[in-house]
């Protein structure tokens, strides 16, 4: 996206300070998009002790195969009773989205990715009354982490809906352990059938998902930037 654009949405994102001005004396209502329990974590923690009121969403139409987004779904159920957070759950599944998209490169299907999650969480904060939104995405190393931030002051500006911008990046391990502690499964890849196949766990990943996926189903992708594969990681 270029600079200039990228600055005509920057009003719709903010910081704390910002979010607190912006509601006065009432606690702020902040919509937490949850990719999966590990990830939310941290940021449902955070957020909590700097005084926010947390409605905590799971929407995830990526996760690859059928088995493992039942699993992913399951485990922020229990995250959500462990903690007692307040949480909805979409049960929206888009296999075919990721399967038919027309690009081969890493940075386009992420951008879709980000963008229609975002999209869809601005939308819940609004139905949900609340002042802003974000997302545990923000926590994990592995993630676009200034794609994610264009995506989410997009999705605001769609909706008239100011995204919290925080990088939760600084407790990434401290919510690994928080989910180990809760005991809850913590994944090996990021979710969509691409980085299944990216992942260095992939054949046990298919091996426990025998019925449902096999290593001729993944497809491969490519960088952008240099036009090679996707390395394993």
């Amino acid at each position: 996206m270029p600079k200039q654009l990228n600055d005509v949405y920057r009003e719709f994102q903010l910081d704390l300070a910002a979010l607190k001005e912006k509601v006065g004396a009432r606690k702020p209502r902040i919509l937490l998009h949850v990719c999966c329990a590990p990830c939310g974590e941290y940021p449902y923690k955070q957020l909590l002790e700097e005084g926010l009121d947390v409605k905590v969403l799971f929407y995830n139409p990526n996760i690859h195969p059928i088995e493992e987004w039942k699993l992913r779904k399951h485990n922020v159920e229990i995250f959500s009773h462990l903690h007692h957070a307040d949480c909805s759950y979409d049960d929206t599944y888009l296999e075919s989205n990721w399967r038919n998209i027309n690009s081969k490169f890493q940075e386009d299907h992420c951008r879709m990715c980000y963008q229609m999650r975002l999209d869809f969480a601005a939308k819940a904060a609004y139905e949900f009354n609340c002042d802003t939104f974000t997302t545990s995405l923000f926590v994990s190393p592995w993630q676009r982490h200034e794609m994610l931030k264009i995506s989410a002051r997009v999705s605001g500006k769609k909706l008239k809906m100011p995204f919290y911008y925080e990088d939760f990046r600084v407790g990434y391990r401290l919510g690994q352990n928080m989910a180990r502690e809760d005991g809850l499964y913590r994944q090996r890849y990021c979710g969509c059938i691409f980085s299944l196949g990216e992942s260095k766990y992939s054949d046990k990943i298919i091996k426990d998902h025998i019925n449902s996926i096999t290593a001729a189903d993944i497809p491969r992708r490519y960088l952008r930037e240099t036009g090679e594969l996707v390395p394993i990681r």
